[in-house]
C-alpha cells in the first residue's frame, strides 16, 4: 500500500482514487501556511526559492559571484563527485516540507515536488544510468522506518524512466546527525562510512540522490564508496540545498 502511495506522478488511475479517498476523508493542510486543501498550497509553493540554471559553478552548481567565481571553489579539489546540483534553497516552504517527509511521513507532498524536479534534471543534459539514494545507518532506518530520499527519488526516476537501485551503497556505521556540526566535523562524521556493491556500480554513471546538502560530506564520502566499487562517474543531486554564507546578500 505505502508503496503506492509514494507514485502520485504516475497516471495510475487507482493511484488518483486512492488519494482522492484519502484527501476527502483527511484533509490536507499546507505544511508551510496551514491552510487546508493541499499538502502545501499554490502560494507556498510558488515561495519556493529555486536554485538558477544559469551562471553557475561547473562542478557544485553554486551561483558564480559578480567576478564569475564559485564561492565553494575552494573546496572543489577535495570533491570525487564530477558534478553537483540542487532544486531549492532548505529554507521557507521547501525546508518545511522536506521536514514533514522525513521526520512526518509527510509522502503526500512528494507529488507536488516529483515534476519540477525532474525536469529540473532533465534540463541540466547530465547523462546517467541509473539513481542511486543516499543510504541509512540502520539504526536510523528502523527508527524511521524508511528513507525519505529514496522515498523522493522513486517517482522522480520514473518520470525519467531510470531505475533507483536502493541496495547499491551501505551505510557501514552508524553517524552522527550533521546538524550543528562544522565542516571539518560533517567530514569526520561520515568519512569511511559507506560502502557499495560493485556488481550494481561497475561501469555505470550514477547519480547519487538525496533531499538536502549543506557541505557535500555526506555525498562526497557515499560518492567515493561508489567510485571504489567501479562507478564509471557519479553526479550528486539533492532536492534542497543551504545557503552557503557568500549566497546570503545576493537572495
Amino acid at each position: 500500500m505505502l508503496d503506492l502511495l509514494i507514485k502520485p506522478t504516475s497516471n495510475n488511475r487507482l493511484n488518483s482514487i486512492v488519494w482522492n479517498i484519502l484527501d476527502t476523508i483527511y484533509p490536507p493542510f499546507c505544511c508551510n501556511c496551514g491552510i487546508i486543501g493541499a499538502d502545501i498550497c499554490q502560494q507556498c509553493f510558488a515561495n519556493i526559492l529555486i536554485m538558477p540554471s544559469a551562471n553557475v559553478c561547473a562542478i557544485c552548481g553554486n551561483p558564480l559571484n559578480k567576478y564569475k567565481q564559485c564561492p565553494r571553489a575552494g573546496n572543489h579539489n577535495s570533491y570525487y563527485f564530477h558534478q553537483a546540483r540542487s532544486w531549492g534553497y532548505y529554507q521557507g516552504p521547501l525546508k518545511k516540507a522536506l521536514k514533514k517527509i522525513k521526520y512526518q511521513r509527510g509522502f503526500g507532498l512528494i507529488r507536488y515536488f516529483a515534476g519540477p524536479v525532474a525536469n529540473f534534471i532533465t534540463q541540466w543534459g547530465l547523462d546517467f544510468d541509473i539513481i542511486v539514494p543516499v543510504a541509512l545507518g540502520a539504526k536510523r532506518h528502523l527508527e524511521r522506518g524508511y528513507n525519505q530520499s529514496e522515498y523522493i527519488a522513486l517517482p522522480i526516476a520514473r518520470i525519467l524512466n531510470k531505475s533507483v537501485i536502493t541496495t547499491a551503497l551501505i551505510r557501514t556505521r552508524e553517524t552522527k546527525s550533521q546538524v550543528g556540526l562544522d565542516i571539518d566535523q560533517r567530514i569526520k562524521n561520515v568519512s569511511g562510512a559507506f560502502s557499495a556493491r560493485r556488481d550494481e556500480c561497475e561501469g555505470k554513471n550514477i547519480l547519487l540522490f538525496d533531499d538536502i546538502t549543506t557541505t557535500f560530506s555526506t555525498l562526497n564520502a557515499s560518492t567515493a564508496a561508489l567510485l571504489s566499487a567501479g562507478a564509471k562517474s557519479v553526479a550528486c543531486f539533492t532536492v534542497a540545498r543551504t545557503i552557503f554564507q557568500q549566497e546570503k546578500e545576493k537572495i
